[in-house]
């Protein structure tokens, strides 16, 4: 499976003037490449180019972006509570399944 973006001119443009990205300069940011696909270790801009995500999300860093398994349970869990803030209190916690 692989994600797909949905990105406009527009939502760069509003990024850019409204959105501070983590690891760059507030005053002077670096610029934003949009991502329109991605799939196991590899991101896809818009202009065609593919990249490893060495870096990686925290999420992906160890199977990757768009894994099957790791869909199909957050599809499954977003059908239950889609967020909890306080996570000590749901039952997965309570059964002791989260440490």
């Amino acid at each position: 499976m692989v994600y797909k973006s949905i990105m406009t001119t527009d939502d760069l443009a509003f990024d850019q003037r409204h959105i501070w990205h983590p690891y760059t300069s507030m005053t002077a940011p670096l610029p934003v490449y949009p991502i329109v696909s991605a799939a196991g270790c590899e991101l896809q801009l818009a202009s065609g180019e593919r990249l490893v995500d060495g870096m990686s999300s925290w999420w992906a860093t160890i199977h990757g972006y768009n894994h099957p398994r790791l869909n199909a349970a957050m599809k499954a869990q977003i059908d239950q509570m889609s967020h909890r803030d306080v996570w000590r209190d749901n039952p997965p916690f309570c059964r002791g399944a989260v440490p």
